[in-house]
């Protein structure tokens, strides 16, 4: 039988053997080595597949005009040339660098894989007009936001509704709202008259309050290129005949919506009324109004010139001729 003396000699000769002292060396050792071992490994973030570039993101296809160096604009923007997969905001990130771009309406999901990779579900905004005004061309989307003016060449500016006659400004720059009801309403019925444009021959949009003067302005596409020349530096348009003014100074504007008169290649105007949004008891919807005009197209035959063509009326279009030497057609 072991005495308690016996037994604690047993347990420090066991300690002391060498197999357990080359262990407990050996792990001693390792405590004492890690950090230096820790300092030499090689640090995952920093490997380019876990970080993801800007021109790394996968985005789905969008406009025609959406600008193909759209990655270096985001690593401008954003001042960040990549992002660590081990960044837990890293999705969040991207997102938000998106929406803030000016051709991005929303953003919807950010998916990260290895290796470095991203790929995004997105809205981007599709432009629907161009806004003439004197200090230039801008394109608008469907809710009157801007669009960068740089990323359209003249030859597609051609090809989307014009919108004449806005007597105010924008308020900021591209990817901020125009700031004037009148543009956004504008915006709504190009958006609306988009797919039948070209086929019905209509030519611009313009509030009926300033229809008369803008009838005696040249669109871009009629302007010379020697004219260009000498009347404007860059991408500009042709002046109109009234100053610009803040949105809102007009009393009919700020209170009522405004009505729009379209004018057509063929030298007709369509009085229109309302734009769609801006529907009043009384008067046909905008889709109704679209499809009065496309049977009056497919039963005419065509829009004809020097002609008043008025879908506003409820049961019926009304079609005469323009007041000799005006713009517009008088007012019933």
């Amino acid at each position: 039988m072991m005495t308690p003396a016996s037994e604690g000699n047993s347990i420090w000769m066991r300690l002391f053997r060498p197999r357990v002292l080359f262990v407990l060396a050996l792990s001693l050792a390792a405590v004492a080595m890690l950090p230096t071992w820790l300092k030499r490994l090689p640090r995952l973030e920093t490997r380019t597949d876990y970080r993801v570039t800007w021109s790394q993101i996968e985005l789905p296809p969008g406009p025609k005009e959406l600008p193909v160096n759209l990655p270096q604009q985001l690593e401008q923007m954003t001042g960040v040339e990549s992002l660590s997969l081990f960044d837990e905001r890293a999705a969040e990130k991207i997102a938000w660098a998106l929406s803030k771009h000016p051709w991005v309406q929303r953003v919807d999901e950010v998916r990260l894989a290895f290796p470095a990779k991203a790929t995004v579900r997105l809205t981007y905004r599709e432009p629907v007009a161009i806004v003439e005004r004197p200090q230039g061309m801008y394109p608008i989307a469907h809710d009157g936001v801007l669009l960068p003016a740089e990323d359209f060449r003249t030859s597609s500016v051609k090809t989307y509704p014009q919108i004449r006659g806005i007597h105010s400004s924008p308020q900021g720059a591209a990817g901020t709202v125009w700031g004037d009801p009148v543009v956004e309403s504008a915006a709504r019925l190009a958006e609306l008259l988009a797919a039948d444009w070209e086929r019905l021959g209509l030519k611009a949009i313009v509030p009926a309050t300033t229809a008369e003067d803008a009838a005696h302005v040249r669109s871009w596409g009629e302007v010379s290129r020697s004219e260009r020349r000498r009347e404007v530096d860059g991408f500009r348009g042709p002046a109109v005949l009234n100053d610009p003014v803040a949105p809102g100074d007009y009393p009919a504007e700020k209170d009522h919506p405004a009505e729009f008169v379209i004018f057509t290649h063929s030298g007709s105007q369509i009085e229109w009324g309302r734009a769609p949004g801006d529907d009043q008891p009384g008067e046909p919807t905008a889709a109704q109004k679209l499809g009065r005009l496309n049977r009056y197209v497919s039963e005419i035959g065509e829009l004809g010139s020097g002609y008043a063509i008025d879908l506003r009326h409820w049961h019926e279009i009304s079609r005469r001729p323009m007041t000799a030497g005006r713009g517009v057609p008088q007012r019933r």
